[in-house]
């Protein structure tokens, strides 16, 4: 039978017993074959746990009582990381770099290993975290081996100058673009949180129509999330955004009325730190997909501000046509602005 492996966040009291694992770590490497060229006193020792206790970013694999592991996530690069072209851009806010992945030697040959990068891959997702980096000594073939299994990219081999300390000479860079799945969800009353946060940005306000309140509260998220559960059937349909089980955003799709009843218009929004990653995209082809198959409606269409450039690219890439310019359409913070109509038409 496994034993359960918890990966928590590390904690001062870790740090005797991970110093431990590290010289532990380091005589195994010195008596076998030493794949990352690490030396016990120099690297990884009790420094590098409480330098990752110092900024939030050290976790430790448990079992039982026992620390089998460690990684550190943090933001801060090797000076050489510059001299590649990465997969993504170089705003390390938004990636992680992997150091001290480590496994006790006892209990190495059990997915350890593969257990704290895919942690890490979770993590990442949950803090928005568009991208993990790495660098391995290129004789590391085993660490190599891990690393390309589990995603990663090789992007280029850079001079870490440790070549005096340890006689390493060049370093392999990976980069893992963590996958994102987006659903479109029923709401529940559980989401007005999320949701409040979401709508309590006046930048996400800004893109749709007046008559929402800000600040945006819990209470009013309950309250819009009550109205959609309330609605009548078949007269909208309307979803939560949810990236990788999380609520990021909103979209809904409404019946007209009267010689129209057979159209709808759409509208969206998302949560600001999810822009430009082609969610609503995805949000908007399946609501859309959903309703021509499931209802008798033969039009969706969606009214979007024509300065609002991110939103009609949206339409756009989701297979809806630009219909007209709808001049002076709008007042908006005190400005009079055009709309686009822009349609889908069921085949």
């Amino acid at each position: 039978m496994e034993e359960k492996l918890d990966i928590i966040p590390g904690r001062a009291a870790d740090l005797d017993e991970l110093a431990a694992l590290y010289d532990e770590l380091n005589d195994h490497l010195a008596a076998h074959t030493n794949f990352p060229g690490w030396i016990k006193g120099i690297y990884p020792i009790r420094e590098s746990a409480e330098d990752g206790l110092a900024d939030n970013s050290l976790f430790v694999a448990r079992i039982k009582d026992k620390i089998v592991g460690s990684i550190i996530l943090n933001h801060r690069p090797e000076e050489a990381y510059n001299d590649v072209t990465w997969l993504s851009e170089n705003d390390y806010a938004r990636i992680f770099v992997i150091h001290t992945l480590t496994v006790h030697p006892r209990y190495q040959k059990r997915g350890i290993a593969e257990k704290l990068l895919a942690f890490a891959e979770e993590e990442a997702m949950q803090k928005n975290i568009r991208a993990l980096r790495l660098d391995v000594y290129q004789h590391n073939a085993p660490a190599i081996a891990l690393y390309e299994k589990m995603g990663y990219k090789y992007v280029g081999r850079v001079d870490l100058g440790l070549r005096e300390t340890f006689e390493l000479d060049w370093f392999k860079l990976y980069e893992r673009i963590p996958e994102e799945t987006t659903v479109l969800k029923k709401w529940e009353l559980a989401d007005a949180a999320l949701y409040s946060e979401i709508m309590n940005n006046k930048k996400v306000q800004d893109n749709l129509r007046d008559g929402l309140p800000f600040p945006y509260t819990a209470a009013d998220a309950e309250a819009y999330i009550s109205s959609v559960l309330a609605a009548p059937e078949g007269c909208q349909y309307s979803w939560a955004i949810c990236v990788n089980g999380k609520v990021a955003g909103s979209i809904g799709i409404f019946r007209n009325a009267n010689i129209h009843s057979r159209t709808a218009e759409m509208g969206y929004c998302l949560g600001e730190s999810y822009w430009g990653r082609g969610i609503v995209t995805r949000a908007v082809s399946e609501a859309c997909q959903y309703v021509f198959e499931n209802t008798d409606i033969v039009r969706i269409s969606a009214e979007p501000f024509a300065d609002n450039t991110g939103s009609c690219r949206v339409l756009e890439k989701a297979g809806f046509k630009l219909e007209g310019i709808l001049r002076k359409n709008a007042v908006k913070n005190g400005r009079i602005i055009d709309m686009k109509l822009y349609a889908l038409v069921k085949e």
